[in-house]
């Protein structure tokens, strides 16, 4: 007896390749309004991989040496990465709570609809 295909669920598992995670990252990069950052990585990327390789060893060399000597960089741009998070943090938690506040606020309107009458505060 020939199982039907069309009834089966569709499970589709394909090798990945290098295109299909190109395309995920991008699409991912679309969803998520990093698009700038990810063609950025992308164009390194691609310049890095058309490097040949004596050229690739002294960019590594040169760029390792630059990491040395500019650590105190590191340093500034994590004080400054806490600093922009805990503001962005804040600021969420903020658009959360207001959010909340409407929403509760709707709620008990529509609940009051509901039952014709003026209902107690849960606040």
């Amino acid at each position: 007896m020939v199982k039907n295909k069309s009834n089966t669920d569709f499970n589709y598992s394909a090798k990945p390749n290098f295109f299909g995670m190109i395309q995920n990252v991008l699409l991912a990069g679309i969803r998520t309004g990093h698009t700038v950052f990810v063609i950025l990585a992308l164009i390194v990327l691609i310049v890095i991989l058309k490097l040949e390789s004596s050229d690739l060893h002294s960019l590594v060399d040169k760029f390792f040496n630059l990491l040395t000597k500019w650590s105190i960089l590191g340093w500034i741009l994590f004080v400054l990465m806490v600093l922009y998070s805990w503001l962005m943090f804040k600021k969420l938690r903020r658009r959360h709570q207001q959010e909340l506040n409407r929403i509760s606020g709707e709620k008990s309107k529509w609940q009051e609809r509901a039952f014709n009458r003026k209902l107690k505060s849960t606040k």
